[in-house]
């Protein structure tokens, strides 16, 4: 029976969700403790070594922490008291704004321009909260109170502005079991063509029609770079 934790020398995988999958090696020092993760830049994997399969982890300073729960994105007291704002049968409930006429309508995004004047906070401002060892929650927090059009945004729109600054001051990415079909999935999702777009289920099915299971003594012809 495979270990419930990540053990030292595994190589696991970092699902940080929509498509967005790394292999690390967990380990504590040599030339793969630190592996680069796109935009996140260099991160070192020692901090998976002993964390149970499945949970949830968050890059901070250069590591890999576990993160408070098992979601993918941090609870922010903003974002709940958004989402939650819902009437009857699930239909969320905008807010009325009044214009500069005196003429009250609900929001509706119609007086939003896409550009930087509305946005008071500065990225001079947010790396220096992160020198300072701002949460990520916090920055985004800050984000959201110096925004001069937060408030005129649709309920939907407040939504999807927080969780997508949630995405980039806070990655979080889930510590996945390295399996034939968790392997199969990064590469297909990764680069499809170069490994002749095999999917998890068609991998089954080889594997079925060859009568392969787990302990079995097979020989392997490799032709496609990852069968």
């Amino acid at each position: 029976r495979p270990p419930a934790n990540v053990l030292l020398g595994h190589v696991c995988i970092l699902d940080f969700g929509e498509g967005k999958q790394y292999f690390v090696h967990a380990v504590t020092s040599g030339p793969r403790h630190s592996v680069k993760l796109g935009q996140k830049g260099n991160v070192k994997t020692s901090g998976l070594v002993g964390l149970p399969y499945g949970c949830v982890v968050e890059v901070k300073d250069g590591r890999l922490v576990r993160a408070e729960g098992d979601e993918m994105l941090p609870t922010l007291e903003i974002l709940t008291s958004t989402t939650s704002s819902a009437g009857e049968g699930g239909e969320l409930q905008e807010g009325v704004v009044v214009s500069a006429d005196g003429t009250a309508r609900k929001n509706d995004n119609r007086d939003l321009v896409d550009d930087n004047a509305s946005q008071a906070c500065t990225q001079e401002d947010v790396r220096r909260m992160r020198e300072e060892g701002r949460t990520g929650a916090q920055i985004v927090e800050r984000l959201v109170s110096s925004s001069a059009t937060f408030e005129g945004k649709t309920t939907f729109a407040k939504a999807k502005y927080i969780k997508r600054k949630l995405k980039k001051y806070t990655p979080r990415a889930r510590v996945i079991r390295t399996t034939a079909e968790t392997v199969c999935n990064l590469y297909f999702l990764k680069d499809p063509m170069r490994y002749m777009s095999l999917r998890p289920d068609s991998l089954a099915q080889i594997l079925s029609y060859c009568n392969a299971y787990p302990g079995c003594r097979a020989c392997v012809f490799d032709t496609g770079g990852i069968v």
